[in-house]
């Protein structure tokens, strides 16, 4: 009896291990290799120290011109910066570097995709996929310790008989500065924990059934990634390890409790106010690859008219969904830097010397409907059920610019960010838009009623469900339940989503 005993507990943990490695085998992340090249260009790391940061525009309730969803803290409050006017720091020249011979004809994904798309970028390179036929090699697993995140349909992604979606009431957390989560950099794993169970507690008894979870404020990941360092606000040190996954615990507890999560990721942001290159980690794109990037009123950028840029976006959304199990991707309002001036002028220039006939704002808006339409069909190819998302800015082009716009008068996305989302509408590269409508029903330059009427006629028919940001930031309980309400009678009405969580409380 003794022996049976013995061989049971021997022979039961191997069975459950291979168990496991079996169904992890299949999921095909262990063919998405990690291949940095090994020359990439390294300029130092951090040293620790916390930046002096100034602080970026925030959205106001009482200026439709302010482009942002999020701001640091003020130096004597734990409040975000809120100001009534957009940021005009002259730009800066652009950073450069000597290029090295790249491959440009390399695609990001493999052959024998639902998309057949080549990205032409030089040396982005960062995930390979095989031929269908190719051993996995599962040498460089990443494996994560909750089964939950492992890539599975998910029901609430599924439209209902009538082809409506359910409704989603979402809250964003905004993790840059430390904002919504987690209360500071360098937590325990237990204190992490504790402050994720307490946000999805909240977020269950206001009924909401969607987390929208900041997993990249600028060039770095809030999650175990093989691209991106791990964020300075969580680990406190750009490129520390983790103590803890706090996406794949949020997906596990989020999950248990019907709500699903989507990855909010910054696509373009590299750094924050005043923080130079030489403060991130050795491993961040941006480090190795500074020609990637360029600097526009003391913050840097990731430029958006490089093919390697967009692919390595895209190939971040793939890592997500090949090793979580999210229900959404969605992008906000961060895309070309409203001052930007002629940052980017060099490269353009190159673009009309190689033959290029657009304007300089027109191929700026090219640039990012690239990016929207590689990214809609990166997260499609891995995971048909998941939801891609952005969150523009609130106005999309005023009536005195052009006849097709709102009956307001603030910033355009369209003319200062270089974002057009009726693009990308008529394209269908969308499941849901998010436009930041932060502003009340009475408000002069941008009243909430006509944006909410403006952007359902610009959704009518679609299929692309309209979900609105509202400011619970910056207007009262009332004024939001009345946006709510006002919303849900809208034919393209599929939800909201409140910003932010600190003040649902």
């Amino acid at each position: 009896m003794n022996k049976l005993k013995t061989m049971v507990a021997v022979l039961l943990p191997l069975m459950l291990v291979t168990f496991f490695l079996f169904l992890l085998s299949g999921q095909g992340y262990f063919s998405a290799r990690v291949n940095w090249p090994a020359d990439g260009t390294e300029t130092g790391g951090t040293e620790g120290t916390t930046p002096a940061f100034s602080a970026p525009v925030s959205p106001s309730a009482s200026s439709p011109d302010a482009e942002k969803t999020e701001a640091p803290p003020a130096p004597s409050s734990s409040e975000p910066v809120i100001s009534d006017s957009p940021n005009t720091t002259p730009s800066r020249p652009a950073v450069t570097t000597e290029k090295e011979d790249e491959d440009d004809s390399v695609p990001v994904f493999g052959p024998g995709g639902d998309f057949d798309y080549v990205t032409e970028f030089d040396g982005a390179g960062v995930i390979e996929l095989p031929e269908k036929d190719e051993t996995s090699d599962t040498g460089n697993a990443f494996v994560t310790e909750f089964p939950d995140t492992l890539p599975i349909t998910v029901p609430s992604a599924e439209p209902s008989e009538d082809g409506k979606r359910e409704e989603m009431r979402a809250v964003y957390v905004a993790t840059v500065y430390n904002l919504d989560f987690p209360s500071a950099g360098g937590l325990s794993a237990a204190s992490l924990k504790k402050e994720l169970e307490a946000l999805v507690d909240e977020a269950a008894s206001q009924n909401l059934n969607t987390i929208i979870f900041q997993v990249r404020p600028a060039s770095d990941a809030f999650y175990q990634s093989e691209i991106f360092p791990t964020s300075r606000f969580l680990t406190g040190k750009q490129g520390d390890p983790l103590v803890l996954d706090p996406l794949a615990y949020l997906i596990r507890i989020a999950h248990a409790k019907d709500i699903a999560v989507h990855a909010w990721i910054n696509p373009y942001r590299v750094t924050l106010p005043n923080e130079p290159l030489s403060s991130l980690s050795p491993d961040n794109p941006a480090v190795r690859h500074p020609e990637w990037t360029y600097s526009v009123g003391g913050q840097i950028y990731y430029d958006p008219s490089l093919p390697a840029v967009r692919a390595l976006v895209a190939e971040g959304i793939a890592e997500l969904l090949t090793n979580y199990n999210l229900d959404g991707v969605m992008f906000d309002d961060y895309f070309y830097p409203s001052d930007i001036g002629l940052a980017d002028l060099a490269r353009y220039e190159e673009y009309r010397e190689d033959g290029g006939a657009l304007s300089l704002a027109d191929w700026r808006r090219e640039n990012v409907n690239q990016l929207i339409e590689l990214s809609y069909r990166t997260v499609k190819e891995h995971r048909p059920d998941c939801l891609f998302g952005v969150a523009p800015r609130g106005i999309w082009r005023n009536a005195s610019d052009d006849p097709a716009g709102s009956d307001t008068a603030g910033g355009s996305a369209y003319d200062e960010i270089y974002c057009d989302a009726l693009a990308w509408v008529k394209a269908g590269w969308l499941d849901y838009l998010s436009p930041q409508i932060y502003w009340s029903f009475s408000h002069s330059k941008a009243p909430f009623g006509v944006l909410a009427d403006w952007w359902n006629e610009a959704l009518a028919g679609s299929g692309i469900d309209l979900v609105v940001s509202l400011a619970g930031y910056s207007l009262p309980e009332s004024e939001i339940a009345a946006q709510k309400v006002y919303l849900s009678a809208l034919s393209s009405y599929g939800g909201y989503a409140f910003y932010s969580y600190s003040y649902l409380r």
